[in-house]
């Protein structure tokens, strides 16, 4: 299977997006009540950035839902890249097979990594939420300190129940594990035809039935699935207009700009989810057409791509701890304005993520890589040369990675 590099670096961009969502609505909460309604308490500390974070659709950048349904289209795409290109059914075996491992070793290596800090002590976000009034931060309050809970959500309770008390982007595993196995099982069927349509439609109602708000998320799986196979355009009138819908799309809040959008007979998160996965699929296709190579495959796209499952795994117990802790200090005993204060803080607890990202990706990301590989050896499940790894959402192709999303 061809490495997309572009792919790689798409996911990189996205897992900063998360990273900032989370820094920003922590310190600006008011900047995202469009976003997410409820974020600041109502005497959340006003900053003149707010009108900037806050404006409309700048705030894509920062959109962590839109980053989420981004990484799950693009595994869906990645996941059955091999399978598009070679028609290989043992291509879904062997990621199939592996999915599990490949998933719930870094998970849990996040939560013990948590637990480790939590326990030492390293949890200012309290500290933090008393100067920001970030309600946002309020729904972390109080984290027990216990290894018998890491361990749980660690094996099994972030990756099938979507529990996250010790790492609160862990919501998005359970989605990740189903959205997997429903683009494998899917795409093994692999209808045509009549019976494609039918199979499409009636997956599409049980997904409706079943998540009420989640089944866009789900859908966009499927669709990312079929992007590999979609043929691709050289017309930058066309690659304009869906670079257009990706940033309208992506930037869906719940101001009067969208109102139209509380005619569709689902819930506000399922409409945010919706628009979010169509501005996805929308964006992924203009990247498949080469329009942004020079960026995402530049070298530091590319490191973001190679260590964006860690970076999305730890850096909540980054923010927590170096962010907050540094935050809180800087506010005590410097004589910088809020802004500075922020931007000071954010700096260091970028630096620190990517630090710790890139260490985690070497120690336990490649880990989960070796051990999955281990008991779901390629020559046991497919012909060697078949399948070359179980890449997905925030995968990076060279180590047979994995994905997750997330969302603030």
């Amino acid at each position: 299977m061809n490495k997309d590099r572009s792919a790689d670096g798409l996911r990189g961009l996205a897992a900063l997006n998360v990273l900032l969502c989370h820094l920003l609505i922590s310190s600006y909460p008011r900047a995202f009540e469009g976003l997410y309604p409820g974020a600041a308490a109502a005497d959340a500390t006003p900053s003149k950035l707010d009108a900037i974070i806050g404006a409309p659709f700048l705030n894509v950048l920062w959109n962590g839902n839109f980053a989420v349904c981004v990484f799950f289209v693009l595994s869906g795409y990645v996941l059955t890249k091999s399978f598009v290109d070679t028609g290989s059914m043992a291509s879904l075996q062997v990621r199939a097979a592996r999915r599990y491992l490949r998933l719930s070793v870094p998970i849990l290596g996040s939560t013990l990594l948590a637990y480790c800090f939590y326990a030492a002590g390293f949890n200012f976000a309290d500290d933090m939420k008393l100067v920001t009034h970030s309600r946002w931060l309020d729904q972390f309050h109080d984290i027990p300190v216990s290894i018998a809970t890491a361990l749980r959500e660690g094996l099994y309770g972030g990756i099938f129940l979507g529990k996250s008390t010790y790492a609160p982007v862990l919501w998005t595993m359970k989605i990740e594990f189903i959205g997997s196995m429903l683009v494998f099982g899917f795409r093994a069927i692999n209808p045509k035809g009549w019976s494609g349509a039918v199979t499409a439609a009636t997956t599409t109602l049980a997904l409706v039935l079943w998540f009420p708000q989640d089944w866009p998320l789900y859908m966009g799986f499927l669709a990312g699935s079929y992007l590999g196979q979609v043929k691709l355009t050289s017309s930058r009138l066309l690659i304009g207009l869906l670079l257009i819908i990706a940033i309208y799309a992506g930037s869906f809040d719940f101001t009067g700009r969208y109102n139209y959008a509380a005619a569709l007979p689902i819930n506000d998160w399922g409409r945010k989810h919706l628009f979010n996965v169509l501005g996805a699929v929308a964006l992924l296709y203009v990247v498949r057409c080469g329009i942004f190579d020079r960026v995402l495959q530049s070298r530091p796209a590319q490191f973001l791509g190679r260590v964006s499952y860690s970076l999305y795994l730890v850096h909540i117990t980054v923010l927590f701890s170096i962010y907050s802790g540094t935050f809180s200090f800087l506010q005590r005993s410097s004589h910088l304005d809020y802004e500075a204060t922020t931007a000071a803080a954010a700096g260091i607890a970028i630096l620190a993520s990517l630090v710790i990202a890139d260490t985690f990706e070497r120690i336990i990301d490649r880990t989960g890589i070796r051990l999955s590989r281990s008991v779901f050896p390629d020559t046991h499940l497919v012909d060697r040369g078949t399948a070359r790894g179980d890449v997905s959402v925030m995968a990076t192709p060279h180590d047979e990675g994995v994905g997750a999303g997330s969302n603030a």
